[in-house]
């Protein structure tokens, strides 16, 4: 989620943007107007997609204005007032929970956002073996639903997954038009490399009589030779 901005604070990555107000379309948040938010002073507002990119880089960017670039909605930053308290860090998310905090982001958003989303990691790319349908086909604008299922089916194959010496020349003009690998190749990876992913969620489900838990956990190596450590545990 950090990859929306440079650096600690700094200025926003277009083409990270453009992949989470896709990706928050495709989870339905801007046909969920009943997920209104509920604590001042935005309470009883309704925050749509491209409303929440902005709050996120709000959120994060260093400057106490509101997010306001062409052909894109605007954030809310510049409207709290100094009794509203710090509602906007002005700080890279550190704890996955801080999400919960941001308006728009309702307890039912956040737990549908959370599998696609981390705090973790210093690489700013999608793995191409490990990601889901719903990021890859989020990638870019350009990226065709056929094109996203030769990716899928080619790393699913006997011939797969791809590797980090080979995928670009196999993905390029093959899988993708040029235009579209031009547009996504700077964000995306595969591994085992210096970019390969080295933290994994796990969600697990125990029945106990009658009740119910769940226990997600973030574990993470630093090489494929490693045993997995376990960096966070959610029960609920």
């Amino acid at each position: 989620i950090r990859s929306l901005i440079s650096g600690s604070q700094g200025p926003l990555e277009a083409k990270w943007r453009y992949v989470f107000e896709c990706m928050f379309r495709d989870l339905g948040f801007d046909n969920d107007s009943n997920e209104v938010w509920k604590q001042a002073p935005f309470q009883g507002r309704f925050f749509n997609a491209q409303q929440l990119v902005a709050n996120l880089i709000d959120y994060m960017d260093k400057d106490s204005e509101s997010y306001n670039e062409q052909n894109f909605e605007k954030g809310v930053e510049g409207e709290i007032k100094e009794q509203d308290g710090d509602i906007f860090k002005n700080n890279i998310i550190q704890q996955i929970d801080e999400i919960g905090t941001i308006p728009g982001f309702t307890a039912s958003r956040t737990r549908k956002l959370l599998p696609y989303v981390t705090t973790y990691g210093e690489k700013k790319t999608v793995n191409l073996n490990l990601a889901s349908r719903r990021i890859l086909k989020c990638l870019s604008p350009e990226i065709l639903p056929n094109e996203v299922d030769k990716i899928i089916e080619y790393r699913e194959s006997e011939d797969g997954p791809f590797k980090v010496d080979t995928y670009s020349s196999l993905i390029r003009g093959q899988m993708v038009a040029d235009s579209t690998w031009n547009d996504i190749s700077s964000i995306v990876s595969v591994g085992p490399s210096s970019s390969a992913s080295a933290y994994f969620s796990i969600l697990s489900k125990v029945d106990y009589g009658t009740a119910t838990y769940f226990m997600r956990a973030v574990v993470y190596r630093w090489s494929s030779g490693d045993l997995p450590e376990i960096a966070s545990v959610e029960i609920f």
